[in-house]
């Protein structure tokens, strides 16, 4: 059996180039880096310049298919009991999948988002509602759905 050099797979050239997009916030450090790949779609969402925890979201099987499908979602890396990140995965995925009806690809999603601090005089869920809709806002503004 003979291996085919680099760049003679007939699959190459149907799937490259990779659609990928990128997006900085005007109003904090907060970066979306989109990334389309034939097999499933990565969003970095970060504060740091780094992946941070790692999720992938998926859509769940059914027989028929429904305009609200059932997401499940996995920590990869990172903390797994972290209910936000699993939040951001799963409405990510189901924008994806309500603009999208027939695209079935897994998200994997990097995020590395400050932690709110406790002792802080604020609003802690305030404060996350507003990076919630920022980070949805530069998601459909970089085009992942």
């Amino acid at each position: 059996m003979t291996v085919p050099a680099l760049g003679d797979s007939p699959d190459v050239s149907n799937t490259f180039p990779i659609k990928t997009a990128h997006k900085k916030s005007t109003t904090s450090n907060l970066q979306i880096l989109y990334t389309e790949f034939a097999n499933r779609h990565f969003v970095t969402i970060s504060e740091y310049g780094k992946i941070g925890s790692l999720l992938e979201a998926t859509l769940d099987v059914t027989p028929h298919p429904t305009p609200n499908p059932t997401i499940s979602t996995k920590a990869l890396l990172g903390p797994p009991q972290d209910p936000l990140s699993h939040v951001y995965a799963t409405h990510i995925l189901s924008q994806i999948h309500a603009t999208r009806p027939n695209d079935t690809r897994p998200l994997l999603l990097g995020l590395a988002l400050k932690k709110s601090r406790r002792d802080e005089d604020v609003d802690v869920e305030q404060v996350d509602r507003q990076v919630f809709e920022e980070v949805i806002q530069l998601c459909r503004d970089v085009g992942v759905w």
